[in-house]
């Protein structure tokens, strides 16, 4: 299945929210806070994941407020590397679907045009409490994600879940 241009322009009509995240770039799977920038990809999947009823977006490429927009460098962040992660991190793994895209169609506003972005869907919760299934610590990274800790979308923001929640 593809993402289609029009998709991608109607996710850019939102701010960031409980259920849309936006990110300029993301350096999981290489650079030298391998395990911080696995942790934050996961963190932000696993918040959206919790969202009981909505799909939800993690578009990578595109600032917090919309106004730029850099091509996704990394090339190691593909489909196979982010499910292979959230099924060994994430219990229960949530349904998601990965799209790469690059744009080159007349129409494509020029911003967007030839500029890679990498765009998760993440399937709504079947009221499933989704969480970390292992730990994230490095005191070289300065990482401490603990394993069954919940993540939970707070409007534009990633929080650890309250008992209540």
């Amino acid at each position: 299945m593809e993402f289609q241009y029009q998709d991608f322009k109607n996710l850019l009509k939102h701010k960031e929210s409980s259920i849309l995240d936006f990110k300029l770039q993301c350096n999981a799977f290489a650079g030298n806070k391998k395990l911080a920038d696995n942790a934050e990809l996961v963190k932000d999947i696993c918040a959206l994941a919790n969202n009981v009823g909505y799909i939800s977006h993690l578009v990578i490429g595109v600032n917090d407020d919309r106004s730029s927009f850099k091509s996704v460098k990394n090339l190691n962040l593909t489909e196979e590397n982010i499910q292979t992660l959230i099924c060994q991190a994430i219990q229960p793994p949530p349904k998601i679907e990965v799209f790469d895209n690059e744009w080159n169609d007349q129409g494509v506003e020029p911003e967007h045009k030839s500029k890679r972005f990498i765009i998760i869907r993440v399937q709504p919760s079947e009221k499933k409490v989704y969480r970390f299934n292992r730990n994230f610590i490095s005191k070289t990274e300065n990482v401490h994600f603990r394993k069954n800790v919940v993540w939970v979308r707070r409007g534009s923001t990633s929080d650890v879940a309250s008992p209540e929640e």
